[in-house]
């Protein structure tokens, strides 16, 4: 999983997102979670402000995630990935935590 620290750029939270094509990253602050940004986050930012982007993204990072179980059902996931939550946070049987998104959701009901 991506993850970016609170102290890093909001340029380079852009240049992250760009480089590896995705909408949203974890940010960490000592190696614990303690927000997300999104391209949406970084675009309404920057449209207020456009001098941001050398702002830390502590600055403009929203609520993390919200953590589920491992054992947590589908149904009960996609409960939770709504338009403030666009994903969900979980911690696997070796204690890495890994993303959930909207497209795993997908790709589970379908496949």
């Amino acid at each position: 999983m991506v993850t970016l620290d609170a102290t890093k750029s909001v340029l380079e939270a852009i240049n992250t997102i760009k480089s590896m094509n995705i909408s949203q990253i974890p940010v960490t602050q000592q190696g614990m979670i303690v927000g997300k940004i999104a391209e949406s986050d970084i675009l309404t930012a920057l449209l207020e402000n456009p001098g941001l982007k050398s702002a830390p993204i502590s600055e403009i990072m929203t609520a993390t995630f919200p953590f589920v179980d491992l054992n947590t059902s589908i149904d009960k996931i996609s409960s939770l990935i709504n338009k403030e939550n666009s994903a969900v946070l979980v911690e696997d049987e070796s204690g890495k935590i890994e993303i959930i998104t909207q497209y795993d959701i997908i790709n589970a009901i379908s496949g």
